[in-house]
């Protein structure tokens, strides 16, 4: 029988509140005898995407998980994965209540508590992410907006963007009004009722919500360049990577032979 990776995870965040350390591997897979790690990652909003279509889609499996899984295999490890909103992903791995999550863009102030795979000359390994992926701008075609690889086109004043993300930091460069919330699905919901014009995110989340909601692409449409590019990680908690240095390196090594080879 395993243990969930949701128990396991209110046991650690209640230990860290009550003031005993995490420990750097959560358990074993009581069936397999493998460590398991417990991962942080995007929530899959199953229910608000009830709500919003009753004759939903089964759930499409994450292509990062499936690389994660034989990255696991392989390894002699196991990932548990706890779906939360990314902002709470971002600060369990800060709390040292799971052992990382992915995948996470490089941003210096996150090194303060998680660790990313490096080079020598201390800069994140590209080779090592998990994947290349970059932000679009959705807006209702109404409002005619567009990115055309330097400046903002049409009428586009207030974007939304998902809480915890990087591209936060370029939309309120770009002198606009930035609407945060804590899920895509939000974010979608509010785009459509004309909350904001447009919305940053990836082209996976919005595959997503189309294949869920097709009535929405009649309404949306995407920039003709992307907002950004950016390099995904798996990073760990830095509790979890002063425990087990060598394991971490194995799996980041083990990602990038099985990219390489797709």
């Amino acid at each position: 029988m395993r243990i969930s990776g949701l128990v396991l995870s209110l046991f650690l965040g209640a230990a860290v509140l009550a003031g005993f350390p995490a420990p750097g591997l959560a358990s074993h897979d009581v069936g397999s005898g493998k460590p398991v790690i417990t991962l942080a990652t995007i929530q899959v909003q199953k229910q608000q995407a009830v709500r919003a279509r009753k004759d939903e889609a089964a759930e499409p499996i994450d292509p990062m998980e499936k690389l994660l899984n034989t990255v696991a295999k392989e390894v002699g490890v196991t990932f548990e994965y706890l779906r939360v909103p990314w902002a709470r992903a971002l600060r369990m791995v800060r709390d040292d209540t799971v052992n990382g999550t992915f995948f996470a863009s490089f941003k210096p102030e996150r090194t303060a508590y998680a660790v990313y795979p490096m080079k020598s000359d201390w800069m994140p390994d590209t080779a090592r992410a998990l994947k290349v992926y970059s932000y679009w701008l959705y807006s209702l075609k109404s409002k005619g907006g567009d990115w055309d690889g330097t400046r903002l086109v049409g009428n586009v004043k207030r974007i939304g963007a998902e809480r915890g993300t990087s591209i936060i930091r370029k939309l309120k460069g770009l002198g606009v009004t930035v609407v945060e919330a804590a899920e895509y699905w939000t974010l979608a919901r509010m785009l459509v009722r004309d909350r904001f014009d447009a919305f940053a995110g990836t082209a996976e989340v919005y595959r997503n919500i189309i294949s869920r909601v097709p009535s929405y692409a009649a309404k949306v449409s995407r920039s003709t360049k992307p907002l950004e590019m950016k390099y995904g990680y798996l990073i760990f908690s830095r509790p979890f990577f002063a425990e087990h240095p060598d394991l971490a390196e194995r799996i980041w090594d083990r990602i990038s032979i099985i990219n390489k080879k797709h």
